[in-house]
Order: C-alpha cells, then structure tokens, then sequence
C-alpha cells in the first residue's frame, strides 16, 4: 500500500468513528481545502468593486432545513455532555 493510501485509509478510519457532527465539519474541511486550491480570491483595490467581489464569492448549496438539522445534532450532542 503506498503512502497516499495509507494516509486515506487512516483518515477514513478515524472518521467513521466519529459522531455525525464531526463527520460533517471534516467533510466542510475538506471542501474548504479543495475551494482554496482551486480559487484564488484576492480583495478589491477600491470599495467600489466590493460589491462585484461579494458576488464572486461562492454560494453554500445546503437548503435551510439541513443547516437547521446540522445545528440541531451539534445543540443535542453539546447538551448532552
């Protein structure tokens, strides 16, 4: 097994370990990585220009009720403890 494999399958390990919660912030990680790698976003130079940058900037594709359904996991698991 090389190295890139060996990292994945710890990776994938340890996560299917973890509560729900977890699995969905290393999962935005890694999204998060991935949209850094690909994108280069750079600040406007004047504050006219701010609005077209808001524009550009990318759009969550989760609805409404699964951020809610999200949050409600992370409000149970941290009452719980």
């Amino acid at each position: 097994m090389n190295t890139d494999n060996l990292m994945a399958d710890t990776i994938y390990q340890r996560v299917k370990t973890m509560p729900r919660a977890n699995v969905y912030e290393v999962f935005d990680f890694i999204e998060f990585l991935n949209f850094k790698q690909t994108r280069k976003v750079s600040m406007p130079t004047d504050n006219k220009d701010l609005l077209n940058f808001i524009q550009k900037l990318p759009k969550g594709s989760r609805d409404v009720v699964e951020i809610n359904q999200e949050l409600q996991i992370l409000r149970d698991e941290w009452g719980a403890a």
